[in-house]
């Protein structure tokens, strides 16, 4: 299998430390309990006697052996809880439990490969930083105010209870071709919600681009104009085009031309064909979004896209919250 040497690299020094840790951690429930450590070896000896027998020839008595197997894995279950710690604590650690840190999965190249790759092309995404901090746990509805003012027949609270809602079950019921637009006025949680669903999608394995309107239209005028390396400018727009979810962030921050209209179109376009999911968060109004990027691109928005308003005070000042 013929894999880029700094993903290889990558993928090595994941297994390594994974087997690392794996190690420490036996090491500190075998000083902890010595009769785990003796349950260990019973299971070994056991292997060992059933490899023996079949490789001799000898007859093997499977059903005693898968008893005394359970049995013993059970008694190592119960030890380990008693410590304190999960039943399977000291089995194999995989951060892709797909591929397990291989980076192939069932013959193909797996979402985790995939991930990484993208985490290199677009060196820029804030997303791994972000996602440890803004995140669905840490959501706060209190920073929303619970009075209702008009135009809006809600408090700006209960409507970021339906919009979280929705966010959760978009990532529950992901991948289902299903797009997302997040609009509202700076400094409401838009980019706090897009963070909230890339990252419980990544802990899951999935392959996420994630990117700033400024970065995605540069990407789409490299590949047009051809002003970068063909090879990278092309891997870059595969992934704009193929990522399981491409999330827009800021759409309208970007400087506009007549070459971003028509972009759009073409890359939303193009994903929709592939049912793959689209996330656009924007200050712009759906008459914004008209005016800037022409009626067939809102028409679209409209017609494909669950749109969520995010509306309220600008809270970017209070703790966790940013866009």
């Amino acid at each position: 299998m013929n894999m880029e040497p700094s993903l290889k690299e990558l993928y090595e020094k994941r297994r390594y430390e994974n087997l690392l840790l794996r190690k420490e951690r036996i090491a500190q429930v075998y000083e902890k309990c010595p009769a785990l450590k003796a349950l260990d070896l019973q299971q070994k000896e056991l292997s060992i006697a059933r490899g023996r027998s079949k490789l001799s020839g000898q007859e093997w008595d499977e059903t005693a052996y898968q008893q005394e197997w359970e049995k013993l894995q059970r008694q190592r279950s119960q030890l380990l809880t008693e410590l304190g710690y999960p039943g399977d604590y000291l089995e194999e650690i995989y951060t892709c439990p797909k591929c397990h840190d291989m980076g192939y999965y069932n013959g193909d190249r797996c979402s985790c490969f995939w991930q990484w790759k993208a985490d290199l092309l677009f060196r820029h995404s804030p997303i791994r930083q972000q996602m440890e901090r803004e995140n669905f746990e840490t959501f706060d509805f209190s920073l929303y105010s619970d009075e209702v003012t008009p135009p809006y027949p809600v408090s700006p609270r209960e409507n970021i209870r339906t919009v979280y809602e929705t966010a959760r079950q978009f990532v529950t019921d992901f991948p289902n071709g299903t797009n997302l637009l997040i609009h509202g006025t700076t400094g409401v949680g838009k980019t706090f919600l897009t963070n909230c669903i890339a990252g419980e999608l990544l802990h899951a394995s999935h392959m996420v681009t994630y990117l700033s309107a400024t970065r995605f239209f540069e990407i789409l005028a490299d590949h047009t104009f051809h002003r970068d390396s063909q090879k990278e400018s092309e891997e870059r727009y595969q992934f704009l085009t193929e990522s399981e979810l491409l999330i827009i962030d800021d759409l309208g921050t970007e400087v506009n031309n007549g070459f971003v209209g028509s972009a759009l179109f073409n890359c939303l376009n193009q994903r929709h064909l592939e049912q793959k999911s689209t996330i656009i968060s924007t200050n712009l109004s759906m008459k914004q979004l008209e005016e800037n990027y022409s009626k067939r691109v809102a028409s679209r928005i409209m017609e494909q896209y669950h749109v969520l308003p995010v509306f309220g005070k600008d809270i970017r000042l209070k703790k966790g919250i940013n866009g």
